[in-house]
């Protein structure tokens, strides 16, 4: 990969579950997530290859993974990322759960970044599903690029409150580096973000060339005027700004999760 690139590969892992179909969806998010809630089964359970295979075939050099388990799952990711090349594994929490099914965001580099800490900037109520799974970030000195890998909140309520703290950690950045980016699980597509975020109207997005969620097909979508949390669309994204140029975005099909990967290719 040249110099003066970045190759991101965002991901929704749904904990290495199989979740592509509605029932193998429920099954893996409401009965064994947030109901049985056992480790060992979650464990036995999970299946990561295939992230592994993306990462091999794709070649990225920044990858971004939600819904995470730490410690119980971040461990073997991180020791597998790591071998395949990727030095710099970083981990934001949210407050789903507790170790070692604590909800969390993965952030694995090849390139060297500082971690900047996201925690105690935004809010995911404590043991509340739905809420958010985690923020954290790193700043890439040879781009001058900030890049947060983030999932924001499903539930529309947290939502919009959870952009009011993006909008203010923004305004707090927004001068202090020449690129940005902000990529991961966001449950909303660009159109919202643009009606419901100052920030994120400053940026631009890679546009994929299909939905990222739900992987399997939409039977609800005749139903999305039901609730303001039936969500479909691109709502895996990366948001950008500053001296960047996107040479190509795609969303990968026929994957294990819930959702789809999307891979943005930008050169800085």
């Amino acid at each position: 990969m040249e110099r003066g690139s970045a190759k991101i590969l965002t991901y929704n892992t749904c904990y290495g579950l199989k979740a592509n179909t509605v029932l193998d969806a429920y099954n893996a998010t409401w009965r064994v997530v947030h109901t049985r809630k056992d480790p060992e089964e979650i464990a036995a359970k999970s299946d990561f290859s295939e992230v592994y295979e993306m990462v091999q075939e794709e070649d990225p050099n920044i990858v971004v993974l939600n819904e995470i388990f730490d410690d119980l799952q971040t461990g073997p990711v991180s020791e597998e990322l790591k071998r395949l090349g990727f030095e710099n594994i970083l981990v934001g929490h949210s407050g789903h759960h507790t170790k070692p099914l604590l909800v969390s965001t993965v952030v694995a580099t090849r390139l060297s970044c500082e971690e900047i800490v996201l925690d105690s900037h935004f809010t995911f109520p404590e043991g509340v599903p739905g809420t958010g799974g985690g923020a954290v970030g790193a700043y890439f000195e040879d781009l001058d690029l900030f890049l947060m890998g983030f999932h924001i909140a499903y539930t529309q309520g947290t939502l919009l409150s959870q952009l009011e703290e993006v909008d203010a950690f923004y305004e707090g950045i927004r001068g202090r580096y020449r690129n940005i980016i902000f990529t991961g699980d966001f449950n909303r597509d660009y159109a919202f973000y643009q009606k419901h975020s100052s920030a994120l109207r400053d940026f631009d997005y890679a546009k994929g060339d299909s939905r990222t969620f739900p992987s399997f097909f939409p039977i609800y979508k005749p139903f999305r005027f039901l609730s303001p949390d039936l969500v479909m669309g691109q709502v895996d994204n990366v948001f950008y700004r500053g001296n960047m140029e996107v040479v190509d975005t795609k969303v990968i099909h026929g994957k294990r999760s819930d959702h789809r990967p999307i891979v943005a290719e930008f050169k800085i």
